[in-house]
């Protein structure tokens, strides 16, 4: 059993085939929106100057840091 799953690909239509062959094997599946805050984990992405692709993801958890702080 899998609770929550991030889906990562430079390409939209990567993670739509991934999604599309887990549907066609039952699996349920429900798209949550975009990745910028996902259980309680923020997520930043840097852009490459270049070729404005993602360079870099860094991920956090402020709330849980400041609670544990």
């Amino acid at each position: 059993y899998v609770d929550d799953t991030i889906f990562l690909s430079e390409s939209d239509e990567i993670i739509d085939k991934h999604i599309s062959a887990l549907k066609a094997l039952n699996f349920d599946l429900t798209y949550e929106g975009d990745i910028d805050a996902f259980l309680g984990v923020q997520v930043e992405r840097s852009f490459d100057k270049t070729t404005g692709k993602v360079s870099h993801i860094k991920m956090s958890q402020p709330g849980l840091t400041q609670t544990i702080c």
